[in-house]
């Protein structure tokens, strides 16, 4: 009873799949593992949507930003589109085999009837078998692909956020460059004036005049930095022409003062990862095709057959069954290589997660020494600047 209700799924899914080819569910499914607005135009290369051009019309705050990156950025977009490969993958593995119909025109054996006919019908049941575990091997391919999807989602948005942060960064950093470079001037035309009466050394008005030409190869510096982030928050945000006029809303996050971390947070980080998670699917896939593997090797060709011949003003009906025998080939070589793509996926896995608590680490200390430099920056150096 079991087998059969698993044969009627299978058969539901082959028959839903091959209806269902649009990006409706691979949507649903990265916005419940990214928990963003994420959506997709109908067509291809479409203008800025709505929602874009109505966040752009105000400062942009830094979740303003992440959210104009996830509807308007292309690589978000291609990548997007690119899960319908991994759909395809999953209709095209649970088709169901097409029947072979062979129809023989024979010369009448009586003048009354024009033709003779013969009609064979062949259907692969081979195929049919395979293609349940065709069907969950593509089944997990493509969970992997909306893994890796979301996971890019969710890096772009952190790319996002740095940006915005660094380019925010460079705004403050021209602000006290001009300031400085506007301190510099009155300085270096105080100095000429004074030179003028003749108050001041010469080397004193040349020293000025160094450090004002000095300031200013440093604010242009400072500027181009500041051109360069913008340009590369716009590539972000995938935003070209007029769209490129925003501005940011000003302000930030505030810092707290102790760091929060939960004990178990190594274990959270294994668990929560999506690319870690992708390549889990991916191994279920590639175990899923080892079996069709073996499975096809051993198993032997078998097609039903159904024959109809119209002879002598009689029909007559047959059917049959066609088995080859697996004595040569028995599928050894691709059995060897799936198992083998298995063990490397495996091995690369592993390495992930090695390398992931490797750079959780990397990020705890940063963390930790960045948290404790504003806070020293802003109880220590900063009322000692004002002191002086």
């Amino acid at each position: 009873m079991k087998e059969r209700t698993r044969l009627a799924t299978f058969l539901v899914a082959v028959v839903s799949s091959a209806c269902t080819t649009a990006i409706d569910t691979d949507l649903d499914r990265v916005r419940e593992l990214t928990r963003a607005p994420i959506e997709l135009p109908d067509e291809v290369g479409s203008s800025t949507p709505t929602d874009v051009r109505e966040l752009l019309a105000k400062p942009l705050s830094t979740d303003d930003a992440v959210r104009v990156a996830l509807l308007g950025n292309r690589a978000i977009r291609a990548q997007l589109r690119e899960l319908g490969i991994a759909r395809a993958g999953v209709v095209s593995a649970g088709s169901l085999p097409n029947p072979a119909v062979d129809v023989t025109l024979w010369e009448p054996s009586a003048t009354s009837r024009p033709v003779d006919v013969e009609i064979d019908v062949e259907w692969d049941l081979k195929g049919l078998i395979l293609a349940a575990v065709a069907y969950g091997a593509a089944s997990h391919d493509a969970e992997a692909a909306r893994f890796a999807v979301a996971s890019a989602v969710i890096r772009s948005g952190f790319r996002v956020r740095s940006a915005v942060y660094a380019y925010r960064a460079a705004e403050r950093e021209w602000l006290l460059t001009a300031r400085a470079l506007d301190a510099l001037a009155a300085s270096r035309d105080a100095m000429r004036a004074l030179d003028a009466a003749g108050n001041v050394p010469k080397l004193r008005l040349a020293s000025q005049e160094a450090a004002y030409e000095g300031a200013r190869q440093r604010a242009a510096d400072v500027e181009l930095v500041v051109a360069g982030r913008r340009e590369a928050l716009n590539v972000l945000l995938g935003l070209s022409g007029v769209e490129t006029t925003w501005t940011l809303a000003s302000g930030g996050n505030p810092i707290p003062r102790t760091l929060n971390r939960p004990p178990d947070l190594g274990r959270r980080v294994l668990e929560a990862n999506l690319d870690l998670a992708a390549g889990r699917e991916r191994l279920e896939g590639e175990a899923r095709r080892t079996a069709l593997a073996q499975t096809r090797g051993w198993l032997p060709d078998l097609s039903a057959l159904f024959r109809m011949e119209h002879h002598d003003e009689d029909y007559r009906y047959g059917g049959g069954v066609r088995v080859s025998v697996p004595l040569f080939d028995q599928g050894r070589g691709e059995t060897a290589s799936a198992e083998a793509r298995f063990d490397a996926d495996l091995e690369r896995y592993y390495g992930a997660a090695i390398a992931l608590r490797s750079a959780l680490r990397t990020t705890s200390a940063q963390l930790e020494t960045a948290h404790a430099k504003v806070w020293h920056i802003r109880e220590v150096l900063l009322p000692a600047q004002a002191s002086v």
